[in-house]
């Protein structure tokens, strides 16, 4: 018989291993990591596949051998798979990594009209843009900056001249960082991480429009990339949603 099961056996506890210091590092001794796992958004997809390996890893460490073999050998499909989520976790995919870079991102300044404004982001589905003053970060524009501005200040003078410098007071970043639905991390930024945070948001009913990437995650600091909620969806739905796992005759 092969060593499928002690390779096996391994490769689980490396997953294991890296999974705790990753995402449960307050975890006991004795908690169940990868049931723990299965429930991540990131790793959903490999729920069924983890569950099963878990019952094997169960039998195997609980029942006796055979004739001083195991009495079940776990296929090289498994194996790998162990492999390379580990992988995964020892070098995780980072949010610069599937970011618009700052020369892609759809961005105007503060002397752009805004009918041209409007008609550009109508024309890409965008609702939400940044806004950038002699290259610098001021803020973001959407089609409610323009209700916004009406209601706050009780008046709306616009025309074919008017600029998106019109609406600095409800644009401008600093005039109430809480409430601009957009937050700044770091280049380091894991993107399961970023992930969760779009969550927490979502979850908490003030969903994220806008990420911006840049060098240590303040504002000010020049902009390496845009992240979108659409852009993890997509990310999430281009990735690889199923894994034959299991050869007929081998579980």
């Amino acid at each position: 018989m092969s060593d499928c099961a002690e390779r096996f056996l391994e490769a689980y506890k490396k997953l294991e291993f890296f999974g705790r210091n990753t995402f449960f590092e307050d975890a006991k001794d004795n908690d169940n990591i990868i049931g723990r796992m299965v429930v991540l958004p990131e790793l959903t997809k490999y729920r069924d596949e983890l569950n099963y390996c878990r019952v094997v890893r169960n039998f195997l460490m609980h029942n006796p051998k055979v004739g001083g073999h195991y009495a079940v050998e776990p296929s090289n499909e498994m194996i790998a798979l162990l492999e390379r989520l580990t992988e995964s976790l020892m070098t995780p995919e980072l949010a610069v990594d599937i970011c618009t870079p700052r020369k892609d991102m759809l961005s105007v300044n503060t002397s752009e009209n805004l009918f041209d404004v409007l008609r550009r982001m109508r024309l890409k589905s965008f609702s939400h843009v940044p806004v950038f003053h002699k290259n610098k970060f001021l803020g973001i524009f959407s089609e409610s900056s323009v209700t916004t501005y009406m209601l706050r200040n009780q008046e709306l003078n616009i025309d074919a001249e008017t600029k998106i410098y019109y609406f600095y007071p409800v644009i401008d970043y600093t005039d109430d960082m809480n409430s601009h639905s957009i937050v700044f991390v770091d280049e380091l930024m894991r993107f399961d991480e970023l992930r969760r945070i779009f969550d927490g948001y979502y979850r908490n009913g003030t969903p994220l429009s806008a990420c911006f990437i840049t060098k240590k995650g303040k504002w000010t600091e020049p902009i390496i990339g845009m992240i979108t909620p659409y852009d993890i969806l997509e990310h999430y739905s281009d990735k690889e949603t199923s894994v034959d796992l299991f050869e007929e005759d081998e579980i």
